[in-house]
C-alpha cells in the first residue's frame, strides 16, 4: 500500500481484451511524473553524425526515420568530444521534442544500449525506481496507447514541440512486471519477424534489379533446349532494335480524373498506382497502362478485360510480342528515358513521342517468353514475401489494440 502511495496511483479493474493464460487481475494506472525522470539530449549536427565516425550517437529526427519501438543497434555515430555528450545507460525511452508532423513526436523508442550519445530535442525518460515498468513494453505502450495525445500536447505553427513539462501530465496503465515483460518479448518477435520478411523483399527486388540488367545487355542468355539462363548462350539469334511505335498502338484515355464510381462495374485506371471503378468501359483489350504524369509517371499496369482510362495515362495495346516481356523491359528502361526527355524545373512527365519512339531490343518469341516468365516468377515470390508483411503487420496491429489498456 505504501508503495501505491508512493506513486500516485490507483487500482483499475480493466483488463486487457488479450493476455497470456498465466496471468489475472487488472492493471495499476501510473502518472508519468511518478515513474520516469526526464532529461534532454545535447547537440549534435547533421555534420557531426556519420556511420564512419567513433562514438554511437541517435539524433531526434532519427527516431522517426530509422529507428521503431526498440533500437538494438545504433546506426551513426559521432566525431565530438566526450565532454561535450550526454550518454545513455541503456534504460532510456526517447521521444523526439519537436517534427513538423505532431504525431511524430509521439514516436517512442526503447534505447537499450549503454555510451550511446543523445543528440538533442530528445526528451530522455528514465526510471526513478526498479521494477515498476519494462521499457520496452512502455515505449510500445506509448506508441500505441499515447501518441495521437501527445501530439494534442504539441505547440508551434510550422514546427511543433512537446516539452518533458508536458509529458509529465500523462498517465499510463501497466499489468504486472511479469506480464509486462513477456509482452514485450512477444511484440519484439513479431517485430524481427517483419524486419525479416522486409529483408527478404528486399534481396528479391535486389536480385530481379540484377538479373535484368544482365538479361536486357545481353549478359544472360537463355538457350532454347534449357529452361535456365546460361551466361554467353547464343542459340537464339541476335536481338533486333525496334521502335516500340512499331511493336503497338499507343492512345491515351479520354476521361478527367474524376470520373470514378466506388461501386462502377468496370477499372479505371488514372495517374495512380492503384486502379478505381467506373460504370463505363471505353477499352476492351489486352493492354499495358502506363502512367503519362504526377508522382507515379511511368508506373506500368497490366489488364486484359473491359476498362477505361484517364486522358494522361497512355494505353497500349495491339503488341504482336510478349507483352509480359515488353512491360518488364519498360520496367527496367523508361524511366531513364522520362528522365532524359526532362526540362530543367519541370516535372516530369510523358508525351507520345517518349513512347512510340522508344528503342525496344527485341529477341524471338520463344526468349520473350522466357524472360518473362523467369522475370514474372520473381515478382511472384515478391508479392507472396509482400503479403505476409502486410499479414504481420495486421497481426501485430491486432494484438496492440487487445493487450493494451
Amino acid at each position: 500500500m505504501s508503495n501505491e502511495k508512493a506513486h500516485n496511483v490507483t487500482k483499475k479493474q480493466v483488463m486487457p481484451e488479450l493476455r497470456f493464460k498465466e496471468f489475472d487481475g487488472g492493471v495499476i494506472e501510473y502518472l508519468f511524473n511518478d515513474v520516469f525522470h526526464f532529461s534532454t539530449g545535447k547537440n549534435i549536427k547533421q555534420k557531426e553524425a556519420s556511420p564512419e565516425f567513433e562514438t554511437p550517437c541517435v539524433r531526434y529526427g532519427e527516431l522517426y526515420h530509422m529507428y521503431r519501438e526498440v533500437i538494438y543497434d545504433v546506426i551513426n555515430k559521432t566525431n565530438l568530444d566526450e565532454s561535450e555528450l550526454l550518454f545513455s545507460r541503456g534504460d532510456e525511452i526517447l521521444l523526439p521534442s519537436a517534427g513538423e508532423d505532431p504525431l511524430d513526436i509521439g514516436s517512442a523508442s526503447a534505447l537499450t544500449i549503454k555510451n550511446v550519445a543523445i543528440g538533442r530535442t530528445i526528451n530522455i525518460l528514465r526510471p526513478i525506481k526498479e521494477n515498476i515498468y519494462s521499457q520496452i513494453f512502455a515505449s510500445y505502450y506509448i506508441n500505441q496507447k499515447l501518441r495521437k495525445k501527445i501530439s494534442t500536447l504539441a505547440k508551434g505553427s510550422s514546427i511543433s514541440n512537446v516539452y518533458n513539462s508536458d509529458l509529465k501530465t500523462l498517465k499510463f496503465n501497466l499489468p504486472s512486471l511479469p506480464e509486462q515483460i513477456k509482452i514485450a518479448s512477444f511484440l519484439s518477435a513479431v517485430d524481427e519477424k517483419i524486419q525479416q520478411l522486409i529483408k527478404k523483399k528486399a534481396l528479391l527486388e535486389q536480385y530481379k534489379k540484377g538479373v535484368m540488367q544482365q538479361l536486357f545487355s545481353g549478359q544472360l542468355r537463355f538457350k532454347p533446349d534449357l529452361s535456365g539462363v546460361e551466361e554467353n548462350g547464343n542459340n537464339y539469334p541476335d536481338w533486333k532494335e525496334k521502335r516500340l511505335g512499331d511493336l503497338c498502338k499507343t492512345i491515351t484515355g479520354k476521361l478527367d480524373a474524376n470520373a470514378m464510381k466506388d461501386d462502377g462495374e468496370y477499372r479505371f485506371y488514372t495517374c495512380a498506382r492503384e486502379y478505381f471503378r467506373i460504370d463505363e468501359f471505353a477499352f476492351d483489350t489486352e493492354a499495358l497502362l502506363v502512367s503519362g504524369n504526377g508522382a507515379n509517371v511511368g508506373y506500368i499496369h497490366y489488364y486484359k478485360g473491359k476498362f477505361n482510362a484517364y486522358q494522361r495515362t497512355y494505353v497500349l495495346d495491339g503488341f504482336e510480342q510478349n507483352i509480359f516481356y515488353i512491360k518488364k523491359y519498360l520496367e527496367k528502361n523508361l524511366h531513364e528515358r522520362i528522365h532524359i526527355e526532362k526540362k530543367d524545373g519541370n516535372t516530369p512527365y510523358i508525351t507520345l513521342s517518349t513512347l512510340t519512339e522508344m528503342k525496344i531490343e527485341v529477341p524471338l518469341l520463344p526468349e520473350q517468353q522466357k524472360i518473362a516468365t523467369y522475370l514474372s516468377s520473381i515478382d511472384t515470390k515478391t508479392e507472396s514475401v509482400n503479403q505476409q508483411i502486410t499479414q504481420t503487420q495486421t497481426f501485430k496491429k491486432g494484438l496492440l489494440q487487445q493487450m493494451f489498456v
